[in-house]
């Protein structure tokens, strides 16, 4: 019995191990996009930001947009206020008075006060939007000047439908927000790496764009009606309906999209569990496959610790274990953070490594039951 499970156990390691190499071999082998800002754009884009409580976000994330080194006759910012329970809604009406050109304000509690979400906010703001391309983006990120001009030039160098944008964390103060960062950008690595394979799984909104006739066509949001998704059930909806070779990768450091990391434990569980309750729905092949491989190579390195109880051999299999995995994890996150720079904090790469194998599975487990809190709402 002890032989079969090890077998298994190994097995799951071995497949997981092959996958993140492939994956490794794939980022390496992708040029990086190089913003020419001397290109002439033609495209009108539409920027969507849904904003609930975000008073303190806001205004830099709307100053960097109205800096963007972009044509302002080519492009608008749309935000929806997702019925704010602070002075978002002030100060995102003083933005709007003295950029009438460019910004709208739509208040979703006065179209449809049923209607809340992300997903809700980004129908109402496509429904209004001028421009051909819809870049979508949360309240509390920051941009870099050149960064519309790098999607648009990319988008028009390319034929693709749909493009997955790179996001990073930004304003790593604690020993915990800098831990979040190697496990973010590790992530964000695999979401490349899967898009650079034609397999796309995973996309990020703050840093998501499509067309907006493409979005018209599917209807995703009405036909998935779970709480959280808005961008990856379009994707994974876009990669079954379109031609393969539609959806792409934004590997250009003017394109990072920086955000804010969790502030307590409690926040990043929440947010972890909400980003695992979609995987009960997904459809998608790759997806599906990715994420059991994920969860069950974290959960058999758990369950061989627990079995060290009644075995020392099952210790020995826990280090093996562990150590093959945080070898390929390394590879991995050392070929990626690059690109991010950030192999200023791989020092943090070993409790790192403990700390997300027991999250995985606690969040894989709990997210199938009970409920979540996000932005002072429950979701069950």
């Amino acid at each position: 019995m002890m032989a079969l499970y090890l077998f298994i156990a190994f097995g799951v390691l071995f497949l997981y191990s092959t996958l993140l190499i492939y994956l490794a071999f794939l980022w390496l082998n992708s040029p990086e996009f190089i913003t020419n800002t001397q290109y002439k754009c033609k495209t009108i884009v539409s920027v969507v930001i849904s904003a609930r409580n975000e008073a303190v976000n806001i205004s830099n994330c709307l100053e960097d947009l109205i800096a963007q080194n972009y044509p302002s006759s080519l492009f608008e910012i749309i935000v929806v206020d997702d019925s704010s329970e602070d002075n978002t809604v002030e100060i995102l009406d003083l933005f709007s008075e003295k950029h009438k050109e460019n910004i709208k304000i739509i208040k979703l509690n006065e179209i449809s006060p049923t209607r809340i979400g992300k997903k809700a906010a980004i129908v109402e703001a496509v429904k209004i939007a001028k421009g051909n391309l819809i870049v979508t983006t949360d309240a509390d990120c920051r941009f870099n000047e050149n960064w519309l001009h790098s999607i648009v030039s990319f988008y028009e160098s390319n034929n693709y439908k749909v493009i997955i944008g790179p996001v990073a964390f930004n304003e790593e103060r604690s020993l915990f927000s800098k831990m979040q960062s190697v496990e973010f950008m590790g992530l964000i690595g695999i979401t490349a790496s899967f898009c650079f394979f034609n397999r796309p799984i995973m996309c990020n909104g703050a840093n998501f764009i499509y067309e907006k006739n493409l979005f018209e066509k599917l209807k995703t949001y009405s036909k998935n009606k779970a709480a959280s998704g808005d961008d990856i059930f379009l994707l994974l909806d876009a990669k079954a309906n379109e031609p393969k070779g539609s959806i792409g990768f934004l590997k250009s450091r003017e394109a990072i999209v920086y955000t804010k990391p969790n502030k307590s434990f409690s926040d990043f569980f929440m947010q972890r569990k909400r980003w695992a309750s979609k995987a009960s729905a997904y459809k998608d092949f790759d997806a599906v496959f990715t994420s059991l491989l994920v969860f069950v190579c974290n959960s058999l390195i758990v369950i061989t610790l627990v079995l060290s109880i009644f075995s020392f051999k099952f210790v020995l299999y826990t280090i093996l274990m562990l150590l093959i995995k945080s070898i390929v994890d390394f590879i991995f996150l050392y070929v990626v953070s690059g690109f991010f720079s950030l192999r200023k904090y791989f020092w943090l790469f070993l409790p790192e490594q403990f700390f997300y194998v027991i999250y995985v599975v606690l969040t894989g487990l709990l997210s199938q039951f009970g409920k979540y809190t996000w932005k002072n709402r429950q979701f069950f």
